[in-house]
This record gives structure tokens, C-alpha cells and sequence, in this order.
């Protein structure tokens, strides 16, 4: 019970400035950080694929068609969203992307094909539920 008649009031905590989560005190470490978060969203990219293509799999009682969708609509969504209008050639909407933006991609496409892997190799385990 709070102290206004059974009331519990919450008071907004105001922060001044955002404190980040850590500071790089030597600014050579940079590229490694950044190396680590390619890393880590190649790994959370594959799995996540991984396991929307294995559910997708038991539903739909497919093998590869998590793959067929990354193929037909992820890569095209891709593409599109980031798309320049104003750019007078379609290579140099290509241009801006680099091997960073391509490596978490991959890793989701090698997450896509290792669950129809998955399934197959349930199915040929005599599992009937997959």
C-alpha cells in the first residue's frame, strides 16, 4: 500500500543522457566490434530462417519451399526497400551494397536450406509427423 490511501504512485525516472551499453576506449577496436556484430547477425539471420523454414516445413509438408520464398520475396523485398529513384543507372543502386550487407544474407539462405535439410532427413527417419 502506498502511502496516499492505498494508491501506488510512480514517479518517471528522467534520464539526462543515454548511457551506452559500452564505451570503446581505444578507437582501433571498432572494426572488431563491428566484426562481431556481423557475426552475430550472420548466426541470429541463419537461425531465425532456420526456424521459420521448419515450422513453415511441418505445416505445409514441403521440403524446400522456405527456400523458394527467400528466393521470390526476401531478396527482391531487399533489393526494393532501399531502392534510390533518383539514381540515373540501376548499377549504382547496386553499388551501395557492400559484403557486410551480403554475409547476414547468405547466412540466412544457408538457414533456409538446413531446415528442408532437417525435414528430409526426419522424413527419411520414418518420422510421419514431418
Amino acid at each position: 500500500m502506498g502511502a496516499n490511501g492505498g494508491l501506488v504512485t510512480f514517479v518517471p525516472i528522467r534520464l539526462t543522457s543515454p548511457a551506452p551499453f559500452f564505451k570503446l576506449k581505444n578507437e582501433n577496436l571498432k572494426g572488431e566490434v563491428r566484426m562481431l556484430q556481423l557475426i552475430i547477425a550472420t548466426v541470429l539471420f541463419m537461425v531465425m530462417m532456420f526456424g521459420i523454414g521448419f515450422i513453415l516445413n511441418m505445416l505445409l509438408k514441403t521440403t524446400w519451399f522456405p527456400i523458394y520464398l527467400f528466393i521470390l520475396v526476401l531478396i527482391p523485398l531487399g533489393i526494393w526497400a532501399p531502392w534510390d529513384s533518383s539514381a540515373e543507372a540501376t548499377i549504382a543502386n547496386f553499388a551501395h551494397y557492400t559484403i557486410v550487407d551480403y554475409i547476414p544474407v547468405i547466412g540466412a539462405l544457408a538457414g533456409a536450406y538446413i531446415s528442408g535439410w532437417a525435414i528430409r532427413a526426419l522424413r527419411r527417419g520414418g518420422y510421419k509427423m514431418f
